[in-house]
């Protein structure tokens, strides 16, 4: 599910991680909310005004709609079959029982082989921050809604069957992490969001999760973290010459017409060294 570099790619994709089928919706997302709600367990104490609270965890949740509309009947079937798909993605995949010594199979589809978690993807908005994949976890609920105004077409050959023109869909999504999601203290005092970036290779796409954007370099992102953790002994001109240096330092070359691609590496691996140097303290 994950897009291509430099790939435009703003279509809904959801996957049935159990059995591996996935569908792609091309719809254009009219509503969108990510919620994100802390749990604390507040314990009131005698004579304290104010609780002794712990905290248990921050969950994530997404709601999302968008319209799916048809250009032909052959679309408006394929659309009214991927919902089809859709909802049958709420449900689990039951066991289907093991050969007997007489060569029968005993079924029991009481048993939940596995629970229907998907993986959803939808631009920088919906993906794993760590590897620039779907998100995973499960669905609260689907709403389905034609809008029947905007028309629909009749099966050819087949009576009362008809698909509409337009659909209307809404997910609620509850995210389960898959990575962490906090921040980790690194060398110098300084603390990185979801990892080091120098030392956890995902660490560089964690820094600016949840919704991704413009990814830092290393040395830039090590940086602004360890310039953040000096608030207080540096004024803001200092801060900000300190930044303005060590962006220079750890931006990646423009690649010259006269260099190779391992010239470029090269220049851009030595401008990094010299931005750690400085950030080190090494000048």
């Amino acid at each position: 599910m994950q897009a291509k570099p430099n790939e435009r790619d703003f279509s809904i994709k959801i996957k049935h991680i159990p059995t591996g089928r996935q569908i792609t919706f091309i719809g254009w997302v009219t509503s969108f909310s990510d919620s994100f709600t802390s749990t604390w367990n507040p314990v009131q104490v005698y004579g304290r005004m104010d609780p002794l609270s712990t905290f248990q965890g921050t969950q994530r949740k997404i709601t999302m709609s968008f319209d799916v509309i048809a250009e032909s009947q052959q679309e408006s079937m394929r659309n009214d079959n991927k919902m089809n798909q859709l909802i049958q993605f709420l449900y689990p995949v039951y066991d289907k029982g093991t050969p007997t010594t007489l060569g029968t199979t005993s079924r029991d589809e009481s048993i939940i082989a596995a629970a229907p978690l998907l993986q959803l993807r939808y631009a920088n908005l919906v993906q794993n921050n760590g590897n620039l994949d779907g998100l995973i976890g499960y669905l609260d609920g689907v709403d389905y809604a034609p809008t029947i105004e905007n028309g629909q077409f009749f099966a050819p050959g087949i009576a009362n069957q008809m698909y509409y023109q337009q659909l209307s869909i809404s997910l609620s999504f509850t995210v389960l992490h898959t990575h962490l999601t906090g921040w980790i203290k690194g060398e110098d005092d300084t603390f990185f969001f979801g990892g080091d970036p120098d030392s956890y290779s995902e660490g560089r796409n964690l820094q600016n999760f949840p919704h991704g954007g413009q990814f830092e370099t290393d040395a830039s992102a090590r940086s602004r973290a360890i310039v953040g953790s000096r608030q207080g002994s540096a004024s803001e001109d200092e801060q900000a010459a300190t930044r303005a240096r060590l962006d220079a330092l750890s931006a990646r070359p423009p690649p010259e017409s006269a260099m190779t691609d391992e010239e470029v590496d090269e220049a851009y691996a030595e401008r990094l060294e010299a931005a750690n140097r400085h950030v080190r303290g090494g000048g």
